[in-house]
């Protein structure tokens, strides 16, 4: 129903953000790319939806993009849900990155 209306309503970012969460906690993060991009692109001022474009980033073999994100949530929500966890996923890529 989802797929749907985003077909009916291209515009409706929110809604390409739901699906795309719901395609990355199937496993379908390939799916859910396109989807988290269009979040991203239409509410760049929402937080959330960075961490989870972020996140396929990093399956993406981007790191570099995917820190680029997560300190765009830290930028928009510093003290928000996902806050720590980013925390810890930004020092990870840095530690990764050192040689």
């Amino acid at each position: 129903a989802l797929l749907r209306g985003l077909e009916l309503k291209p515009e409706a970012f929110a809604g390409h953000y739901e699906l795309a969460k719901t395609y990355w906690e199937l496993g379908r993060w390939r799916e859910a790319a396109p989807h988290v991009r269009k979040a991203v692109a239409g509410m760049p001022d929402v937080a959330s939806p960075h961490v989870l474009l972020g996140n396929i980033l990093l399956r993406e073999n981007n790191p570099q993009g995917a820190l680029i994100e997560y300190q765009e949530y830290l930028r928009l929500d510093p003290n928000g849900l996902m806050a720590q966890g980013v925390r810890q996923m930004i020092e990870k890529i840095r530690r990764s990155a050192r040689p």
